[in-house]
């Protein structure tokens, strides 16, 4: 099983030369060790959401992670409609997807990588980075749903076992 992980978090960036605003964050695919990156191609599903119950798709896209990849840069624009809301990113192989299904990532033949969703964040230069935390969700077979919320970073101190 590999993991997406942030190694920076989300952030709001003012472009250079112009008053453009972007959000933008930094990933990596590893083992639970962080030893080893995704040595596959997959493409990836990376998402701006509304916080909240709802978690309304306000941008979405895909990108491309090549084997041999240490890290991939995701940035999403950033209009001022969408300045008011609190925001998170989420990245994983199904688009558009509330929670992993937990079987699913352990069948065979399946690639395995299990989602991120980032912590909340103000969408707003002076607001700062997301936390450093990562959220999980996961699907059991019984239905329930299982959300779990990891320090993020390259350090594996704080990694959820």
């Amino acid at each position: 099983m590999r993991y997406i992980r942030f190694l920076k978090t989300p952030r709001v960036i003012t472009e250079k030369g112009t008053q453009r605003s972007q959000i933008s964050c930094l990933i990596t695919i590893t083992s639970d060790l962080g030893d080893s990156f995704l040595p596959h191609d997959i493409q990836l599903s990376a998402e701006l959401l509304s916080s909240g119950p709802s978690e309304e798709v306000l941008v979405w896209r895909t990108v491309q992670w090549s084997a041999g990849m240490r890290s991939l840069p995701i940035a999403f624009p950033l209009t001022k409609s969408r300045t008011t809301c609190k925001m998170r990113v989420r990245v994983g192989v199904e688009p558009k997807s509330k929670h992993d299904e937990y079987t699913k990532l352990s069948d065979e033949g399946s690639c395995s990588v299990v989602s991120a969703w980032s912590a909340e964040f103000a969408p707003s230069v002076t607001a700062g980075p997301a936390e450093k935390l990562v959220e999980r969700r996961f699907s059991l077979s019984n239905g329930h749903i299982v959300s779990v919320q990891e320090e993020t970073g390259e350090s594996i101190a704080r990694h959820l076992w």
